[in-house]
């Protein structure tokens, strides 16, 4: 779906959706600040806004001057991932979008965010076998003293 109009009328657009994840990606900070406002009277599953630390700080400074009470800017903020992503060391325009989308999928799906490798091995610690070192191949120590 492509919306051609102001922040705050696209999100008012969007109003029949019941699971709302919202991912701002826009031009400057004063744009984040009209799509929080907008989006702090909406119940959001997840909002993500792209950033540096003082962007973020920034914006979350006046949000919270702006909101009605500390508890609902407490409630607010609790969903609000700034800046957005995972940290997958990435760099190109298309890492980023997948550790955004990496994001996106773990707050939906509550997920840990750690390796699957590291999950297995804490679940059930792998034994050496025999003669193998700890990385599964023999030393060349090994191979020779078997031959």
């Amino acid at each position: 779906m492509i919306l051609a109009m102001s922040i705050v009328d696209a999100i008012n657009s969007i109003s029949d959706v019941s699971e709302l994840y919202a991912a701002l990606v826009t031009r400057g900070y004063i744009h984040d600040l009209e799509a929080l406002r907008t989006l702090v009277q909406r119940p959001a599953k997840y909002i993500g806004m792209i950033g540096s630390e003082k962007r973020v700080k920034t914006v979350l400074q006046a949000l919270r001057e702006n909101v009605p009470s500390v508890d609902t800017y407490t409630a607010f903020s609790q969903f609000i991932h700034a800046p957005i992503g995972l940290d997958i060391g990435a760099l190109t325009p298309e890492e980023i979008a997948v550790s955004i989308c990496a994001e996106l999928i773990q707050v939906r799906r509550g997920g840990t965010g750690l390796p699957l490798s590291k999950k297995l091995r804490e679940a059930e610690p792998i034994s050496p076998v025999a003669g193998q070192t700890t990385h599964g191949w023999q030393s060349n120590q090994q191979v020779s003293q078997q031959q």
